[in-house]
């Protein structure tokens, strides 16, 4: 901590407010290549679709254990919270029978989820953000609240 107060005494770290270091950052465009790729696509004359662009995030999460793909491939024993194969009908750790559901269908049935294409939806949500279909149910809640 010392050490960063003695820079801004010398001058090496300059304090701005939020709206300044907003106006310094690069166009929010750029991340969305930059994070897709490592790089500047523009720079290099690529352009990307949105439909790959969506393809290397979910093949990321996959690789890393995230996301629905990786869900799917796992149930959880409700005897001791051990993952498991979703594959395999007794668990490895205790020995007790699984669930048929996997974590994914697990995880669907404690959220709202859009009736068109059955993603989960936070519960406030009005717009699908998969689809952008509108959520009646919630639109009806928000007329009748004002």
């Amino acid at each position: 901590m010392w050490r960063n107060v003695w820079n801004v005494r010398r001058g090496k770290i300059r304090l701005v407010t939020a709206p300044t270091a907003a106006k310094r950052l690069p166009p929010q465009k750029y991340f969305v290549h930059a994070a897709a790729n490592g790089f500047n696509m523009e720079e290099k004359g690529y352009k990307m679709t949105r439909q790959q662009i969506e393809q290397i995030r979910l093949e990321s999460m996959k690789q890393y254990g995230f996301g629905p793909e990786a869900m799917k491939l796992l149930k959880v024993c409700a005897n001791c919270g051990a993952t498991v194969s979703a594959e395999q009908q007794t668990c490895g750790e205790c020995g007790s029978g699984l669930p048929q559901e996997t974590l994914y269908q697990f995880y669907l049935n404690l959220h709202h989820r859009c009736p068109v294409c059955e993603t989960a939806l936070s519960d406030n949500a009005i717009f699908c953000p998969n689809c952008g279909a509108m959520l009646t149910a919630k639109r009806k809640e928000r007329n009748e609240g004002f």
